[in-house]
Protein backbone atom coordinates (compact mmCIF):
# COMPACT_ATOMS: atom_id res chain seq x y z
CA UNK A 1 0.00 0.00 0.00
CA UNK A 2 1.61 3.02 -0.76
CA UNK A 3 1.91 5.48 2.21
CA UNK A 4 0.90 9.03 2.78
CA UNK A 5 4.03 10.20 3.25
CA UNK A 6 5.25 8.88 -0.34
CA UNK A 7 1.79 10.41 -1.87
CA UNK A 8 2.96 13.68 -0.07
CA UNK A 9 6.35 13.17 -1.37
CA UNK A 10 4.97 12.52 -4.89
CA UNK A 11 2.90 15.82 -5.02
CA UNK A 12 5.71 18.12 -3.76
CA UNK A 13 8.35 16.62 -5.89
CA UNK A 14 6.14 16.75 -8.81
CA UNK A 15 5.16 20.37 -8.46
CA UNK A 16 8.74 21.30 -7.85
CA UNK A 17 10.01 19.78 -11.07
CA UNK A 18 7.29 21.36 -13.20
CA UNK A 19 8.64 24.35 -12.37
CA UNK A 20 11.70 24.03 -12.48
CA UNK A 21 11.44 22.93 -16.47
CA UNK A 22 9.53 26.27 -16.88
CA UNK A 23 6.13 25.41 -16.20
CA UNK A 24 5.62 28.79 -14.22
CA UNK A 25 2.69 31.10 -14.00
CA UNK A 26 3.24 34.31 -15.69
CA UNK A 27 2.78 35.85 -12.41
CA UNK A 28 5.59 34.76 -10.96
CA UNK A 29 8.61 35.53 -13.52
CA UNK A 30 8.33 32.30 -15.42
CA UNK A 31 11.54 32.74 -17.17
CA UNK A 32 13.26 33.15 -13.50
CA UNK A 33 11.94 30.13 -12.14
CA UNK A 34 13.29 27.75 -15.64
CA UNK A 35 16.63 28.67 -13.53
CA UNK A 36 18.06 26.06 -11.72
CA UNK A 37 17.02 26.92 -8.09
CA UNK A 38 19.61 27.02 -5.41
CA UNK A 39 19.22 24.92 -2.53
CA UNK A 40 17.56 27.94 -0.39
CA UNK A 41 14.72 27.84 -3.13
CA UNK A 42 13.83 24.53 -3.93
CA UNK A 43 12.63 24.32 -0.16
CA UNK A 44 10.86 27.04 -0.45
CA UNK A 45 9.31 25.58 -3.06
CA UNK A 46 8.40 22.51 -1.22
CA UNK A 47 7.13 24.76 1.33
CA UNK A 48 4.62 26.42 -1.41
CA UNK A 49 3.32 23.54 -2.67
CA UNK A 50 2.90 22.08 0.83
CA UNK A 51 0.81 24.94 1.64
CA UNK A 52 -1.20 24.66 -1.50
CA UNK A 53 -1.46 20.64 -0.82
CA UNK A 54 -3.22 21.87 2.37
CA UNK A 55 -5.49 24.59 1.27
CA UNK A 56 -6.73 22.80 -2.16
CA UNK A 57 -7.75 19.81 0.32
CA UNK A 58 -8.82 21.94 3.02
CA UNK A 59 -10.41 25.14 2.11
CA UNK A 60 -13.90 23.10 0.36
CA UNK A 61 -14.35 22.46 4.48
CA UNK A 62 -14.70 25.92 5.39
CA UNK A 63 -18.58 26.80 5.96
CA UNK A 64 -20.66 29.22 3.59
CA UNK A 65 -21.70 32.72 4.45
CA UNK A 66 -25.35 31.81 5.76
CA UNK A 67 -23.31 28.97 8.60
CA UNK A 68 -23.98 29.35 11.96
CA UNK A 69 -20.46 29.62 13.71
CA UNK A 70 -21.85 29.21 17.26
CA UNK A 71 -21.80 25.48 16.04
CA UNK A 72 -18.65 24.33 17.52
CA UNK A 73 -18.65 21.58 14.35
CA UNK A 74 -19.53 24.39 11.91
CA UNK A 75 -15.95 25.72 11.86
CA UNK A 76 -13.44 22.79 13.63
CA UNK A 77 -10.18 24.10 15.15
CA UNK A 78 -8.26 21.81 13.41
CA UNK A 79 -9.81 22.87 10.04
CA UNK A 80 -8.52 26.96 11.05
CA UNK A 81 -4.94 25.50 12.54
CA UNK A 82 -4.33 23.22 9.02
CA UNK A 83 -5.35 26.41 6.84
CA UNK A 84 -3.16 28.91 8.54
CA UNK A 85 -0.26 26.49 9.30
CA UNK A 86 -0.56 26.34 5.24
CA UNK A 87 -0.65 29.88 5.44
CA UNK A 88 2.53 30.72 7.49
CA UNK A 89 4.35 28.17 5.09
CA UNK A 90 3.27 30.24 1.88
CA UNK A 91 4.19 33.24 3.46
CA UNK A 92 8.19 31.82 4.58
CA UNK A 93 8.43 30.53 0.99
CA UNK A 94 7.57 33.48 -0.28
CA UNK A 95 9.67 36.01 2.02
CA UNK A 96 12.67 33.30 0.87
CA UNK A 97 11.88 33.50 -2.89
CA UNK A 98 9.61 36.71 -3.96
CA UNK A 99 8.82 34.92 -6.57
CA UNK A 100 6.26 32.34 -4.57
CA UNK A 101 4.62 36.36 -4.32
CA UNK A 102 1.17 35.47 -5.69
CA UNK A 103 0.61 32.57 -3.36
CA UNK A 104 2.04 33.44 -0.32
CA UNK A 105 -0.45 36.79 -0.67
CA UNK A 106 -3.06 35.00 -1.48
CA UNK A 107 -2.67 32.22 1.65
CA UNK A 108 -2.52 35.42 3.98
CA UNK A 109 -6.09 36.58 3.01
CA UNK A 110 -7.22 33.61 3.61
CA UNK A 111 -5.56 33.69 7.06
CA UNK A 112 -6.90 36.90 7.84
CA UNK A 113 -10.48 36.15 7.34
CA UNK A 114 -10.08 32.72 9.60
CA UNK A 115 -8.67 34.85 12.23
CA UNK A 116 -11.50 37.75 11.32
CA UNK A 117 -14.15 35.07 10.84
CA UNK A 118 -14.96 37.19 7.94
CA UNK A 119 -17.36 33.65 6.32
CA UNK A 120 -18.61 35.47 3.57
CA UNK A 121 -14.64 35.52 1.70
CA UNK A 122 -14.21 32.27 2.80
CA UNK A 123 -14.88 30.73 -0.56
CA UNK A 124 -12.82 33.55 -2.86
CA UNK A 125 -9.98 33.32 -0.47
CA UNK A 126 -9.89 29.73 -1.01
CA UNK A 127 -10.28 29.92 -4.64
CA UNK A 128 -7.80 32.71 -5.12
CA UNK A 129 -4.56 30.71 -3.19
CA UNK A 130 -5.61 27.55 -5.38
CA UNK A 131 -5.84 29.88 -8.39
CA UNK A 132 -2.34 31.26 -7.86
CA UNK A 133 -0.94 27.98 -6.91
CA UNK A 134 -2.75 26.35 -10.33
CA UNK A 135 -0.46 29.14 -11.59
CA UNK A 136 2.83 28.08 -10.86
CA UNK A 137 2.33 24.45 -11.31
CA UNK A 138 1.56 23.99 -7.71
CA UNK A 139 -0.79 20.97 -6.13
CA UNK A 140 -4.31 22.36 -6.39
CA UNK A 141 -6.37 18.63 -6.73
CA UNK A 142 -8.82 18.58 -4.63
CA UNK A 143 -8.48 15.61 -2.13
CA UNK A 144 -9.62 14.53 1.87
CA UNK A 145 -8.11 15.78 4.61
CA UNK A 146 -6.41 13.74 7.11
CA UNK A 147 -4.93 13.81 10.25
CA UNK A 148 -1.85 11.78 8.89
CA UNK A 149 -1.52 13.84 5.53
CA UNK A 150 -1.14 17.43 8.22
CA UNK A 151 1.49 15.21 10.36
CA UNK A 152 3.41 14.35 7.30
CA UNK A 153 3.68 17.56 5.52
CA UNK A 154 4.20 19.28 9.34
CA UNK A 155 7.48 16.74 9.77
CA UNK A 156 8.45 17.48 5.93
CA UNK A 157 8.78 20.71 6.47
CA UNK A 158 10.42 20.72 10.11
CA UNK A 159 12.90 18.35 8.16
CA UNK A 160 13.46 20.72 5.08
CA UNK A 161 13.84 23.46 8.27
CA UNK A 162 16.21 21.18 10.33
CA UNK A 163 19.33 23.45 9.13
CA UNK A 164 17.26 26.97 10.95
CA UNK A 165 16.97 25.19 13.99
CA UNK A 166 21.08 25.67 14.98
CA UNK A 167 21.06 29.19 13.21
CA UNK A 168 23.18 31.43 14.96
CA UNK A 169 20.73 34.16 14.88
CA UNK A 170 17.15 32.40 14.77
CA UNK A 171 15.14 35.42 13.04
CA UNK A 172 18.00 37.24 11.32
CA UNK A 173 19.55 35.85 7.99
CA UNK A 174 16.70 33.32 7.32
CA UNK A 175 13.87 35.07 6.62
CA UNK A 176 10.72 33.47 7.72
CA UNK A 177 11.37 31.68 9.96
CA UNK A 178 8.50 32.91 12.17
CA UNK A 179 6.02 31.92 9.80
CA UNK A 180 7.75 29.03 8.84
CA UNK A 181 7.91 27.76 12.34
CA UNK A 182 4.19 28.77 13.39
CA UNK A 183 3.37 27.24 9.97
CA UNK A 184 4.88 24.21 11.50
CA UNK A 185 3.54 24.05 14.49
CA UNK A 186 0.00 24.51 13.06
CA UNK A 187 -0.03 21.66 11.09
CA UNK A 188 0.82 19.06 13.96
CA UNK A 189 -1.56 20.87 15.96
CA UNK A 190 -4.40 20.13 13.17
CA UNK A 191 -2.98 16.66 13.26
CA UNK A 192 -3.65 15.82 17.21
CA UNK A 193 -6.70 18.09 16.99
CA UNK A 194 -7.92 15.52 14.55
CA UNK A 195 -6.43 12.06 16.04
CA UNK A 196 -4.87 12.35 19.52
CA UNK A 197 -1.85 10.25 18.37
CA UNK A 198 -0.09 12.99 17.46
CA UNK A 199 0.04 14.86 20.51
CA UNK A 200 3.85 14.26 21.17
CA UNK A 201 4.30 16.12 18.05
CA UNK A 202 2.09 18.98 18.02
CA UNK A 203 3.62 19.63 21.53
CA UNK A 204 7.72 19.75 20.01
CA UNK A 205 6.05 21.78 17.33
CA UNK A 206 4.72 24.46 19.69
CA UNK A 207 8.15 24.82 21.51
CA UNK A 208 10.09 25.97 17.69
CA UNK A 209 8.10 29.59 17.38
CA UNK A 210 8.11 30.05 21.34
CA UNK A 211 12.15 29.24 21.48
CA UNK A 212 12.60 31.84 18.39
CA UNK A 213 10.26 34.45 19.82
CA UNK A 214 12.45 33.94 23.01
CA UNK A 215 16.11 33.57 21.06
CA UNK A 216 16.88 30.66 23.04
CA UNK A 217 19.15 29.47 20.28
CA UNK A 218 20.26 26.40 22.71
CA UNK A 219 16.27 25.29 23.34
CA UNK A 220 15.76 25.62 19.35
CA UNK A 221 18.59 23.56 18.79
CA UNK A 222 17.48 20.95 21.32
CA UNK A 223 13.10 20.86 20.33
CA UNK A 224 13.85 21.08 16.60
CA UNK A 225 15.80 17.79 16.77
CA UNK A 226 13.81 15.98 19.12
CA UNK A 227 11.02 16.69 16.87
CA UNK A 228 12.83 15.33 14.08
CA UNK A 229 13.15 12.21 15.90
CA UNK A 230 9.23 12.16 17.16
CA UNK A 231 8.47 12.40 12.87
CA UNK A 232 11.17 9.70 12.64
CA UNK A 233 9.76 7.56 15.21
CA UNK A 234 5.94 7.71 13.60
CA UNK A 235 7.47 6.89 10.08
CA UNK A 236 7.15 10.21 8.52
CA UNK A 237 11.33 11.19 7.18
CA UNK A 238 13.33 8.16 5.69
CA UNK A 239 16.66 8.56 7.95
CA UNK A 240 19.01 11.37 9.36
CA UNK A 241 20.56 11.35 5.95
CA UNK A 242 17.94 12.52 4.07
CA UNK A 243 18.62 16.26 5.09
CA UNK A 244 15.21 17.51 3.31
CA UNK A 245 12.86 16.56 1.01
CA UNK A 246 13.94 19.02 -1.91
CA UNK A 247 14.63 17.74 -5.19
CA UNK A 248 17.63 17.97 -7.32
CA UNK A 249 19.00 16.29 -10.83
CA UNK A 250 20.49 14.38 -9.07
CA UNK A 251 17.96 12.87 -6.45
CA UNK A 252 14.46 11.82 -6.29
CA UNK A 253 12.22 10.48 -4.00
CA UNK A 254 12.46 6.93 -2.29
Amino acid sequence: MVSIRHIVLALVCAAIMAMVAGCGGSDANPGDLATSPSPGETASLADAAAACTVIARAGPDLPDPTADLNDPDTLPAATVHRLQGAAGLASAAARSDPRLGPVGWAAERLDDDLQTLDVRDFASATEATVTACRDLRLPSTVTRSSAQADAALGCAAASRARDRFSAASPGGASPGNDDRFSGIALLLQAAFEADSTYQTLAQLGQALPEDLRQGTVDELSADGAALLTACGNAGFLRGRDDRDDRVTGSSSPA
